[in-house]
């Protein structure tokens, strides 16, 4: 789906910064938030585009969720629409997250945000379960894909997990060529992109030769950097290059989102570099927890104590920027495949699949809130005000947190 009026950078900036502010609950939770504001609200995308960004982003290392903002962004305003979508969606969580660090390292402590994270799971429970029911009316018309559906939500929920996960969307796609390649067949209309693979190459060089030569310098920066040695440059220079090397190897080897890069991450700046202490480490990723951007957002508080502000400046991008580039790469040809028959196929089987996923973590969510009044009438408030009267979830989520922080102490 295109959208009638190409969005402004500064429109893509400022949506995804607001979407930034108020996706707490995880990666279903900000994708569910992006639905409603330029799917349902503004119609600048599609449900399409954004079960596409998800396939891809599923298969490919890195957030989950900043790499299907990207991809949103990318096919919009290309390279920089992609640039801007992401620094916008992570930097509500940078920010917080590096004032949590400052005073963190000060007090030795921080304040307690249980009370709000309570208000707000049962919201952001209530948004999913809104976005799915939308979604699942709009994308499954099968009842093959209900079945798929319902199969990727009972594996996710009761097994979970990186690998099945990766296994899930694999599946669906074979499960989509066996089922539905018949139904589809080779048109003969003309298309909208005719352009063969070679010519996408050649225009896409053309149009953005500017950011593809950024963007080359950057990827043989990270490359170059990983090699030089101790006493090469100053201190605190060497320090911000081993984060920025460090920690762009981690987030382009990185399968599976956040929850996988925790062990991994944990045994490379706690065992190996010794840059945090066990605590530390365990502190940061709790931070990281309730900022309502991705987990890995909690490189912003190894960088903070590496190489204060600076330091937590470079270990963001280094965290975030690598896997946004590759997703930009691969998301240009999407379309030229989704013309094969076969492919179409492909994606009709992982589309209900993802959409499953998305219902599994609505799920999730329910059954890891506390179970009290409060938070069932949240819950029934959120989801009749998000999928009844589409009221703005700008106003819903806080409005959550503060009930939780309120009654919670009552």
């Amino acid at each position: 789906m295109k959208p009638s009026k190409e969005p402004g950078l500064s429109y893509l900036f400022f949506k995804f910064l607001k979407i930034g502010s108020t996706a707490f609950g995880g990666f279903m939770a900000l994708i569910s938030i992006v639905q409603k504001e330029l799917v349902e609200k503004r119609k600048t995308i599609g449900d399409e585009d954004i079960l596409d960004g998800i396939s891809l982003a599923t298969v490919l290392p890195g957030p989950i969720a900043v790499n299907v903002i990207t991809f949103i962004g990318y096919r919009l305003r290309g390279v920089k629409g992609g640039i801007v979508s992401m620094l916008a969606v992570v930097l509500p969580s940078f920010f917080l997250i590096l004032g949590l660090s400052i005073i963190y390292y000060k007090f030795g402590n921080i304040a307690q945000f249980q009370k709000f994270f309570d208000g707000v799971l049962p919201a952001v429970a209530a948004i999913i379960l809104a976005v799915s029911i939308n979604m699942t009316r709009k994308n499954i018309r099968d009842y093959k894909q209900y079945i798929l559906g319902v199969i990727a939500f009972t594996f996710v929920v009761f097994i979970g997990g990186f690998y099945i996960t990766l296994i899930l969307v694999l599946l669906g796609g074979i499960a989509g060529v066996l089922l539905f390649r018949s139904s589809i067949k080779d048109e003969n209309e003309p298309q909208t992109n005719t352009l063969s693979f070679q010519e996408i190459l050649r225009k896409e060089i053309k149009d953005n030769l500017f950011w593809l030569t950024i963007l080359l310098i950057f990827i043989l920066s990270v490359i170059v950097s990983a090699w030089i040695p101790k006493g090469i440059l100053p201190e605190n220079l060497f320090l911000l290059n081993k984060l920025f090397s460090t920690l762009s190897l981690v987030s382009i080897t990185l399968f599976g989102g956040g929850y996988v890069f925790i062990p991994m991450l944990q045994e490379l700046v706690v065992t190996n570099l010794g840059w945090l202490t066990e605590k530390e480490f365990i502190d940061g990723i709790a931070m990281g927890q309730i900022t309502p951007g991705p987990i890995m957002i909690s490189a912003t508080f190894i960088g903070y104590k590496v190489a204060g502000i600076a330091g937590a400046v470079v270990a963001t991008i280094a965290m975030f920027l690598p896997p946004g580039i590759l997703i930009m790469i691969c998301s240009r040809f999407i379309d030229y495949f989704k013309n094969s028959p076969l492919l179409k196929a492909v994606f009709k089987g992982i589309h209900p699949v993802v959409i499953g996923m998305i219902y599994a973590a609505c799920f999730i969510i329910i059954r890891s809130m506390p179970h009290e009044l409060l938070q069932l009438i949240i819950f029934v408030l959120a989801f009749i005000l998000t999928f009844r009267f589409k009221v703005d979830l700008l106003i819903i989520i806080p409005l959550a947190g503060l009930a939780g922080i309120f009654f919670g102490s009552l």
